[in-house]
C-alpha cells in the first residue's frame, strides 16, 4: 500500500506538476516538536511568512519565511541540501534493479549457451556420431566466453538502455524531490527547535560574543533568536546552499529591527572549504548546528572545522538525533580533534515533557527525530 501510494504522488506530481493534497506525509511524516507558537504574518510570491514565538510568549516574534516556490533542481544541488539525505527507497530500488538485470543477461546466455550444446550433440547422435563430454564443455566454455567477453570491450546497445533508463529515473527522482520535498526545507525540524530554545535559555552564554550558526538552512532560526534575544557581539549566519542564504537574508531583513546592538551577518559557508575555514580561523566564541551530521564525509570535517575556528575556551552546542550512530561516530571524531565532549539529553520539565508527548506518535522515530545535545568545548592553550 505504501509503495502504491508513493507512485500514486508520482503520477499526480507529473501529471498536474504540482504537489498533490497530503503529499508531505510521504516524505515527512513528523513535521515538529510544536515548540513554538507559530501563527501567519503575511505572504510573498515565495511563500507564507509565519511568526514564531518562544514557548510562553518570551522575547520578541521572529518572522520566518517558509519558502515555498517550486525550486529548480540547480537551486537544490551541491551542498548538504535537502536536509535529510539518506539511502531513498528509489535509490535501492534502482540498485537491486541494475543487479537484476545484469544477473539476468548472464544467466540468459549461459542458457543460451547450454541450449547451443546441446543442439549440437543431439544432431550429432542423430547423425549416428558418439559424445565427447570434454570436447561440449569446451564448445560451452566457448560461447560463454564468446558472448561475455565484449561486455568488457565495447558499450552494447542493452548497457546503453540501462544507461538510458538511470538517467531517466534520475531525472524523474529529481524532479519529483523539486515538487514535493522542497517546500520542506523551510520547515523547522526537531533539531532546530531544540538548539533554538536552549540557546534562549542561555542568554549569558553569548554576551559580547562572536556567534556562527553552521547549516543553518532556509530559516537559521537558532542563531535568529541569539540575535534578537541575547547581548551577542556578532551573530554569523550560515548555510552551504545559496537558494537557502537569500531566503535567509530576507528574513534577517525583516527583523533587523529586533537585533538593537547586535551585528547579524547572512553568508554562504562551507566548512570543508579550507578558504572558509581560514577566514574565521580561531574566531569564533560559540557555534551552532542543528541536524548536521548525516553526510559521512562532511561529518568529520564539521569536527576538524568546529576545532579550527573556536577560540580557546569556544562552545560549540551541536544538536541532532541519533540516526543510526551518525551522532556517536561525530563525537568520537570531536574527540580525536582534541574537543572536549559534553552529551544531554534532558532539557528541562517543559521540553522533556513535550518529547515524552511525541513518544506515543507512530510518525516519531526516536532514530530521526530525537535531539541530543552534544557541548564541545575546546580547551585552553596549555590546558590538559
Amino acid at each position: 500500500m505504501k509503495s502504491k501510494r508513493h507512485w500514486m504522488v508520482l503520477s499526480e506530481a507529473l501529471r498536474r506538476r504540482e504537489a498533490p493534497v497530503g503529499s508531505r506525509s510521504v516524505v515527512r511524516q513528523f513535521q515538529s516538536l510544536g515548540v513554538f507558537d507559530v501563527s501567519g504574518a503575511d505572504a510573498d510570491a515565495d511563500g507564507p511568512w509565519m511568526t514564531y514565538r518562544l514557548p510562553g510568549g518570551a522575547g520578541p516574534g521572529l518572522q520566518i519565511r517558509h519558502v515555498e516556490r517550486r525550486l529548480s533542481a540547480s537551486d537544490l544541488v551541491g551542498f548538504n541540501n535537502t536536509g535529510n539525505v539518506c539511502v531513498w527507497p528509489s535509490e535501492e530500488v534502482l540498485t537491486v534493479l541494475c543487479m537484476c538485470m545484469c544477473i539476468v543477461y548472464v544467466c540468459c546466455v549461459c542458457v543460451l549457451c547450454m541450449c547451443i550444446v546441446c543442439a549440437a550433440a543431439g544432431r550429432r547422435v542423430a547423425l549416428g556420431g558418439g559424445t565427447d563430454g570434454a570436447l561440449y564443455v569446451y564448445v560451452y566454455v566457448y560461447c560463454v566466453c564468446v558472448l561475455c567477453a565484449p561486455l568488457l570491450a565495447g558499450v552494447w546497445p542493452s548497457e546503453e538502455v540501462l544507461t538510458v533508463l538511470c538517467m531517466c529515473m534520475c531525472i524523474v527522482y529529481v524532479y519529483v524531490y523539486c515538487v514535493l520535498c522542497a517546500p520542506l526545507l523551510a520547515g523547522v525540524w526537531p533539531s532546530e527547535e531544540v538548539l533554538t530554545v536552549l540557546c534562549a535559555a542561555r542568554p549569558h552564554l553569548f554576551d559580547d560574543k562572536l556567534v556562527l550558526e553552521v547549516g543553518g538552512g532556509m530559516t537559521c532560526l537558532a542563531g535568529l533568536t541569539v540575535a534578537a534575544n541575547t547581548a551577542a557581539r556578532r551573530v554569523l549566519l550560515t548555510d552551504g546552499n545559496e537558494t537557502a542564504v537569500q531566503n535567509v537574508r530576507c528574513i534577517c531583513e525583516r527583523n533587523r529591527a529586533l537585533f538593537g546592538a547586535t551585528a547579524v551577518d547572512v553568508s554562504r559557508l562551507r566548512w570543508t572549504d579550507p578558504a572558509d575555514v581560514a577566514a574565521l580561523q580561531d574566531q569564533c566564541d560559540v557555534i551552532l548546528s542543528a541536524d548536521c551530521l548525516f553526510f559521512d564525509d562532511a561529518r568529520d570535517s564539521l569536527a576538524d572545522f568546529i576545532v579550527a575556528v573556536l577560540r580557546p575556551g569556544g562552545v560549540a552546542l551541536v544538536v541532532a538525533p541519533p540516526r543510526s550512530g551518525t551522532l556517536d561516530r561525530f563525537a568520537l571524531e570531536a574527540l580525536r580533534s582534541g574537543l572536549l565532549v559534553s552529551r544531554m539529553e534532558q532539557y528541562g520539565p517543559f521540553l522533556d515533557s513535550l518529547i515524552q508527548s511525541h513518544r506515543s506518535d507512530p510518525t516519531f522515530d526516536p532514530n530521526l527525530h530525537l535531539p541530543v545535545l552534544l557541548e564541545l568545548t575546546k580547551p585552553l592553550r596549555g590546558a590538559c
